[in-house]
């Protein structure tokens, strides 16, 4: 696929999938031997094959961040990948893997890579400010008191 046609592909994901929660969608952005895998976080909970596994996967999120709504800041491609660098915002109103819910604001940050095979995508690698994010489900202490903690 051309460069043009992925990051038409990248919005889509973004738009319609995440954003206006059109899970059918997933159906015809993801082949049916696609996998996720996270770079930061391992096993994620939402692991598997084919377009369910993107729905699952957002489900899961929309679970504890039910209002997220992502943005994307850049997208980069070419023939055969496309890159989102992006960030979530939404409020955490139940819990998340176990870590009680807050009521209050979040944003997550994050960078992912798509792998584009017959016009589909087969794969996607992503990486996440994992330690932003449980500071601000308050799981972790802030930056400084982890840096006060650490010289001690």
């Amino acid at each position: 696929m051309s460069s043009q046609a992925n990051i038409e592909l990248a919005r889509r994901f973004i738009d319609e999938l995440w954003n206006q929660r059109k899970y059918e969608v997933a159906d015809e952005l993801f082949s049916e031997d696609f996998v996720t895998h996270s770079i930061s976080n391992e096993p994620a909970a939402w692991e598997g094959k084919g377009p369910e596994s993107m729905k699952n996967h957002i489900k899961h999120w929309l679970v504890a961040v039910p209002d997220m709504q992502f943005t994307a800041h850049h997208v980069i491609a070419d023939e055969g990948h496309f890159v989102i660098h992006w960030s979530a915002a939404g409020t955490n109103l139940s819990p998340f893997m176990g870590i009680p819910a807050t009521g209050k604001p979040v944003n997550l940050l994050g960078m992912t890579i798509y792998h584009v095979k017959d016009g589909k995508i087969a794969l996607n690698q992503t990486i996440v400010d994992s330690l932003g994010f449980l500071q601000q489900l308050e799981a972790l202490p802030d930056n400084a008191t982890i840096l006060s903690q650490a010289r001690e």
